[in-house]
């Protein structure tokens, strides 16, 4: 043996013999050689002490194979928390998951419970990057956490479960339950002047409005959590919750103020999420954030900016197998690619995504997923396979209630019915009057949401629609006072499309 503190140094110790090793530990009489692993996990104790940390994986597996499980769970334990501060995933499932599989022989008691929360939470936060946020396994984690949490009164583990809990339900778009989660949230860290938390109780339900297409709601509630959030504390956090409160919630408000008509404040806000992810992040914020960008990005339709932010994100992702954001950057890669003309067609290779982000458990997204996808399809000029994706992509949203992109649906589904029509007729005639009461229908949503970017889309259609018609200067005096509305983003392809359409006369 080597007793060399550098010898051990993060390192995880196992058996590498060869056969005839293998051979000669095997009939050493399993009572010695308990008492070889004990010796050896002492001697290590000793030699370590001020840097037990590095050799924790060792000891685990000596105490382990000694049969001492109670130092064994200890080390496991310690083993899992140093490779949670490094943010090696891998690591931190193996030795938490370990530890509680020892921890389950032993009889149920306040001290085995305490041991197993402690393992339960960060395990989850662990999860939630590598499985996603709505994978069976991160429920049954954090609702056994809850359940030891209650029985216990552990209260300093019971915020985070509930963030847990309530960030799976709301990927899994149950946003009744999700609700009922954060709201006991904020009601316990009052209760326990735990003022600190309440971001995460804010930014779940700056989250969940916004998925609904409450964006002024989602905004509200970003500004309360922003007041309790302190961006250079944020990495402990971040270990216990999985995630950063404040960058959740500037990200959707940036995409928010975005839908609402503020492209300036929206990039002002974006470029505050990307500064504080490169100075106080670790790996699956800073990933979380670049996908983020590339999202806001192409709401811009700056496809090479939307294109450098997400490889971004998938190279960061990758490095750590942070497989949630991994499935989103990867979609909007290869959508770019279909979009730009990079690749001839992406359309099998965005399904496949659509259908392992399904595989995951997550509801949230998908329609925008089938959204993107159908305009891949009408890039390949396939509108009949467009419109089909459209219709999908609706029947989520009346699933779930995600609203945040059904005006848009709405709207394209309108183009789509026009694009289909034959050139005269009575089906052609039946076909505008339709997609003249979707116009109507998504602009009417996103009034009522305040979403003037994209009432200015619906709008921008019902024009086209009506020009050259009898009604074409009502849609005129209509789409003029819908542009009005707007106080900046003049030079955005949307607004600088509505009025180029109003000067030309088309």
């Amino acid at each position: 043996m080597n007793n060399s503190a550098d010898h051990y140094q993060g390192t995880e110790y196992s058996f590498t013999h060869s056969w005839f090793q293998k051979v000669i530990y095997e009939r050493i009489p399993p009572v010695r050689r308990n008492h070889f692993h004990r010796q050896a996990g002492q001697r290590l104790e000793s030699l370590f002490k001020h840097d037990i940390e590095g050799v924790a994986p060792a000891l685990a597996l000596h105490f382990e194979k000694a049969g001492d499980l109670s130092k064994a769970i200890h080390y496991r334990n310690i083993a899992g928390q140093a490779a949670l501060q490094l943010f090696s995933a891998d690591k931190v499932v193996r030795h938490l998951s370990r530890g509680l599989q020892l921890l389950a022989s032993l009889p149920e008691d306040s001290k085995r419970a305490d041991q197993e929360i402690e393992m339960l939470v960060p395990l989850g936060s662990v999860l939630v990057a590598t499985r996603g946020y709505a994978h069976p396994e991160v429920e049954s984690v954090y609702e056994r956490a809850h359940k030891l949490c209650r029985k216990t009164e552990h209260s300093a583990q019971l915020l985070p479960t509930l963030y847990g809990l309530s960030t799976y339900y709301m990927v899994r778009g149950n946003f009744v339950v999700c609700r009922e989660l954060y709201d006991l949230f904020l009601e316990t860290a009052e209760k326990d002047k735990n003022l600190s938390a309440l971001a995460w109780g804010y930014s779940t339900g700056c989250l969940a409005n916004w998925y609904q297409g409450r964006y002024r709601k989602c905004c509200d509630l970003a500004e309360k959590c922003l007041k309790f959030y302190d961006p250079s504390s944020q990495q402990e956090y971040c270990r216990l919750y999985g995630m950063d409160a404040g960058l959740a919630s500037l990200l959707h408000s940036s995409l928010a103020f975005w839908i609402m008509g503020y492209p300036s404040s929206a990039r002002n806000r974006m470029k505050q999420a990307l500064n504080i992810a490169e100075q106080h992040s670790g790996p699956l914020m800073h990933s979380f954030v670049l996908c983020f960008a590339g999202w806001l990005e192409l709401f811009f339709k700056d496809y090479d900016k939307s294109y450098q932010f997400v490889t971004r994100s998938l190279t960061l992702a990758a490095q750590h197998g942070i497989e949630y954001w991994n499935i989103q950057a990867s979609f909007l890669q290869e959508y770019i690619s279909g979009m730009t003309g990079r690749k001839a067609d992406v359309t099998q290779l965005l399904n496949g995504y659509i259908e392992t982000h399904r595989q995951t458990g997550a509801v949230l997204i998908r329609g925008m997923f089938l959204y993107l996808l159908a305009e891949c399809y009408l890039q390949r000029n396939d509108p009949a396979s467009a419109l089909e994706s459209v219709e999908l992509a609706l029947e989520a949203t009346k699933e779930t209630g995600e609203d945040w992109w059904k005006s848009e649906l709405l709207r394209f589904k309108g183009d789509l019915l026009l694009k289909l029509a034959p050139r005269h007729g009575e089906q052609t005639r039946e076909r505008a009057y339709k997609a003249e009461n979707l116009y109507l229908k998504a602009a009417a949503l996103a009034n009522e949401q305040s979403a003037k970017t994209l009432e200015l889309r619906a709008t921008t259609s019902l024009y086209r629609l009506r020009a050259k018609t009898s009604r074409e200067e009502s849609a005129r005096q209509r789409l003029g006072g819908v542009m009005a509305a707007f106080t900046e983003g003049f030079d955005t392809p949307d607004y600088r499309l509505a009025q180029s359409l109003l000067e030309s006369g088309r």
